[in-house]
C-alpha cells in the first residue's frame, strides 16, 4: 500500500522554508515547534531521507528542493495553507 504525505506536513514543510525557521513557521502555523518538527520528521521518515539541513536558517536538502519545487508546481501548499 502506498503511503501519501499528509498535507499539514507538507504545508510545515513548506512554512518553515518560507519563514526561514522552525519558530516563525510555528507561530505561521498556530502550533508549537515540536509539532512543526514531527510533521516534517514525518515525511522525511516517509521519503526515506533528510529534507532538511537543521541549521539556523533551515535548508532544503537536494531531495527536499525537488519536493518543494513539485509542491510550489502543483499548487499543493497553496490548497493545505487555505484550510
Amino acid at each position: 500500500m502506498i503511503k501519501h504525505p499528509d498535507y499539514r506536513a507538507l504545508q510545515a514543510l513548506d512554512t518553515v522554508i518560507r519563514e526561514r525557521g522552525f519558530e516563525r513557521a510555528a507561530q505561521k502555523l498556530c502550533i508549537t515547534q515540536s509539532a512543526v518538527s514531527q510533521r516534517i520528521k514525518q515525511l522525511e521518515n516517509l521519503f526515506g531521507q533528510p529534507l532538511l539541513v537543521r541549521t539556523i536558517l533551515p535548508q532544503p536538502t537536494e531531495q527536499g528542493q525537488k519536493l518543494l519545487a513539485l509542491l510550489q508546481s502543483s499548487g499543493i501548499t497553496r490548497r493545505a495553507m487555505a484550510w
